[in-house]
């Protein structure tokens, strides 16, 4: 069934009343094709918001439509951005649409050419209504203002007016702030793990942001590399600025009572690099004294999380790869001894949290046996498949590494710029700051010769001869074996599953 639309704000001498729409749109339909009538009156074309425009998309919906007929452009809408949509709409279910006027009709080569540079311009649109609200986000949190999204947990916000512009601006939670306080102290002066802060929080039944949320370690650290909390004072500055961040305001505004807030690009990640990020003073209030923050903050970015992949367990395998099928927590190894006899297990991370219920220790050889021979199985069907992809994580780890000592040696170069203009307290962060550069190039040199060194796997792989030497294999051999080939194991209640790569 085709479909003609019409719509007139107001009837003037000089406007196209609905009656020649409808008539020129008629003109466009075959003969003894069945056509339906959509008209809006007295509606502005600057939305779509009207009620036959509604009933016409409904219907399209429905698939009752095949064809969509209008006199002008305009008459669908004056918005280029709703009309790309539209046509995407359409063009999702298969509806061709035709201007009478203007000869757009996408059923024909000129019509879809003539739409390509429609969607070219909405995209133009759609990319600089974009720009114009990061820009407009950026400047509210230049001047302080909160961004927006859900306040960091210690704070609530509220609504203020501020120089005739609506804003909205972080208010201290009395309650919360104190939770958040004595995170701060666990970590930074009781030398607690966030592990160990996680299962104090979830004994004494103290809630999350989320009511019902078990505290992880992942909550605990996002709170402990905000810098909303701090009272920013000068050495809060030079710790910001050191960390890579694009100061906003002057060392001299930063005089121990505002808080900071922490923005940029969204392909970074604040809560794993500062480097790039822009640090502005808020219009809050802090509440954390900056010596604490700085502590808990350096230590909480230097609590580097082993890669998933390769896993630190000195007992099993499975390390870093195995996940719970029931919550999504990591299996983690468990030892007991009874009358002298060793017993090892594989037990959900998720119960520590008190975040899954799943009691049961599952033993370890047994598991291990299980997914060994699920692995074995797979690399007999697609061995060349594992070969080639075998090869190519090699050459990728190596690049990954060059890479990353490219970028060490430009941070040293920078840090070592800055020496001769640095004061005292800045001083000490750049000689720490470059001790555990020089300690990660190290790091990163060794294990770029391990992997030059490593033999490639290749079509002379004998499979079943390394089989039968499995289960003298060493461990770290193992895992690398592993590793090539797996992704994540899912331990379920009653199977196991495997992410091969």
């Amino acid at each position: 069934m085709y479909a003609i639309y019409g719509r007139q704000s107001l009837d003037k001498k000089d406007s196209i009343s609905i009656d020649v729409q409808i008539e020129f749109g008629k003109r466009e339909v075959p003969i003894g094709e069945e056509v339906r009538i959509y008209i809006d009156k007295g509606y502005s074309g600057k939305n779509i918001d009207r009620p036959d425009f509604k009933r016409l998309i409904e219907d399209i919906k429905k698939g009752i439509i095949t064809k969509v007929i209008i006199y002008k452009l305009d008459r669908m809408s004056r918005s280029l951005l709703d009309f790309a949509e539209l046509i995407e709409l359409f063009n999702n279910y298969n509806v061709k649409f035709v201007s009478c006027t203007e000869k757009f009709d996408t059923s024909t080569p000129i019509g879809r050419a003539m739409l390509s540079i429609v969607m070219v311009f909405a995209q133009l649109e759609r990319e600089t209504i974009q720009q114009r609200v990061k820009d407009n986000y950026y400047e509210r949190c230049k001047r302080g203002m909160f961004g927006g999204g859900g306040a960091p947990y210690g704070f609530d916000y509220k609504k203020i007016t501020l120089n005739n512009k609506n804003a909205s601006v972080l208010i201290k939670n009395e309650v919360k702030a104190k939770i958040v306080k004595r995170i701060y102290e666990m970590y930074a002066n009781d030398e607690m793990t966030l592990g160990q802060i996680c299962r104090t929080l979830n004994e004494e039944k103290i809630p999350t942001e989320n009511s019902g949320k078990a505290w992880t370690s992942n909550v605990v650290g996002r709170i402990l590399k905000s810098a909303s909390y701090v009272r920013a004072d000068e050495d809060v500055f030079r710790y910001l600025e050191y960390q890579g961040c694009l100061m906003a305001n002057d060392i001299s505004e930063y005089d121990g009572t505002r808080g900071v807030m922490i923005f940029g690009d969204d392909n970074l990640n604040k809560f794993k690099d500062l480097n790039g990020y822009v640090a502005a003073l808020g219009l809050h209030e802090g509440f954390l004294e900056s010596n604490i923050w700085i502590k808990a903050h350096h230590k909480a970015f230097n609590n580097k999380q082993i890669n998933p992949n390769q896993g630190n367990s000195k007992t099993t395998w499975l390390a870093g790869i195995s996940k719970c099928g029931k919550c999504g927590y990591a299996m983690t190894y468990k030892c007991s001894k009874l009358k002298g006899k060793e017993y090892k297990y594989l037990r959900c991370s998720g119960t520590t949290y008190n975040y899954c219920d799943r009691k049961e220790f599952l033993n370890l050889n047994e598991i291990e046996d299980a997914v060994i021979k699920m692995v074995f199985e797979e690399l007999k069907h697609n061995k060349k498949k594992y070969i080639a992809q075998s090869n190519t994580d090699i050459e990728n780890e190596i690049n990954s590494i060059k890479i990353e000592l490219l970028s060490i040696d430009k941070k040293i170069e920078n840090l070592v710029s800055k020496m001769m203009e640095a004061e005292d307290i800045a001083m000490n962060y750049i000689n720490k700051a470059l001790v555990e550069l020089d300690q990660r190039k190290n790091v990163l040199l060794k294990q770029l010769e391990t992997t030059n060194t490593k033999q490639n796997v290749s079509d002379t792989f004998d499979l079943n001869s390394y089989i039968k030497k499995w289960p003298t294999i060493e461990l770290s051999e193992k895992k690398r074996f592993i590793n090539n080939y797996i992704n994540e194991i899912i331990i379920n209640e009653d199977n196991i599953d495997i992410a091969f790569k």
